[in-house]
């Protein structure tokens, strides 16, 4: 059963987290800049970051935490890792994803599969957002990754 609300979820999140992550960071960085009343032209990689950072968070803190019980703090790393690497070079994300899933999941010290399911997972969710795919195909791939990191997660 938990396997299975995994895959769910993490699809669901798959398919729209990058979206409201990357707004939800971009208007924190933008109250935040405001309030500094800075003129630095720094905002928007201020934003990817607080986007990846809050992303991972979410990521962290609902699937893996609360449904997978791993460990809380390499998820947000993570998404910052990912969200510094495309705020330098988006085409970057594709490679920096995978890697920073498999080493997130190297943390909680489970079977090989664990960071095997994430990496792929990973390369897919990445895949899926930054690649230009019709509709259809971003929500199967964000499905295939959710099914992949439901197979690495044993319980």
């Amino acid at each position: 059963m938990r396997r299975a609300l995994l895959t769910a979820v993490l699809a669901a999140l798959a398919a729209g987290l990058p979206f409201s992550a990357e707004i939800l960071g971009l208007q924190l960085a933008g109250t935040v800049w405001n309030a500094l009343h800075s003129t630095r032209p720094y905002l928007s990689q201020a934003g990817e970051l607080c986007g990846g950072l809050g992303g991972g968070a979410l990521l962290g803190g609902l699937a893996f935490k609360g449904i997978a019980r791993t460990k809380f703090w390499p998820w947000p790393l993570a998404g910052l890792a990912v969200a510094g690497v495309y705020s330098v070079y988006p085409n970057g994300a594709l490679i920096a994803s995978p890697v920073a899933a498999a080493l997130a999941g190297y943390v909680d010290k489970r079977p090989q599969r664990w960071m095997t399911g994430l990496s792929i997972a990973g390369a897919l969710a990445a895949m899926a957002h930054a690649l230009p795919f019709p509709q259809w195909a971003v929500f199967a791939l964000c499905l295939c990754s959710g099914l992949f990191c439901g197979w690495g997660y044993s319980a």
